[in-house]
């Protein structure tokens, strides 16, 4: 369980995004400073802290699991809505498009630690199912909103949704 106000070292971050991409070199959307925050490429600021979602919005965090797992959920997080915009290019997306649906099957995969968290705190498999996928979007806003590129942000249905501008400089 990370300890509130102490960073991961930015060495964990970069091997663990590394592990999970395969890859020596990280995309610049995902680089890792050297002051451990995974924020990178231009992007809206508020109150000190990079914002690409428009308008601006509340980020929270998501506690109970370790920080290297938080970078790994992330790291796999990006992955998926990079495919979005790729495959997908101005459509809107929520988390549930991205691993919901016929991709809920979470098992073998870095989400998996987030069902297991409200598992072990003993809800009930539908109640840790719920929880579970509010954190997956917290954390998927928190991937958009540390993204180099703006998303618009709307509803999708009873959640949050989003859609790639494509206005960057």
């Amino acid at each position: 369980m990370p300890i509130k106000g102490v960073r991961a070292d930015p060495a964990l971050r970069a091997d663990a995004l590394r592990l999970v991409l395969g890859a020596d070199n990280l995309p610049p959307a995902i680089s890792v400073p050297e002051n451990g925050s995974s924020t990178a490429g231009r992007s809206i600021k508020k109150g000190g802290k990079r914002m690409s979602l428009v308008p601006e919005s509340e980020v929270r965090d998501v506690y109970g699991i370790a920080e290297g797992q938080k970078v790994l959920i992330k790291a796999f997080l990006q992955g998926a809505v990079y495919s979005w915009v790729k495959n997908r290019m101005g459509e809107q997306f929520a988390a549930r498009d991205l691993v919901g649906g016929e991709n809920f099957e979470w098992a073998g995969t870095p989400l998996y630690a987030l069902y297991e968290k409200h598992i072990d705190a003993g809800k009930a498999n539908e109640e840790a199912i719920e929880a579970a996928g509010k954190d997956v979007g917290w954390l998927l806003k928190a991937v958009i909103s540390e993204d180099k590129r703006h998303f618009e942000v709307g509803r999708s249905g009873p959640t949050a949704g989003y859609r790639w501008i494509g206005n960057e400089p």
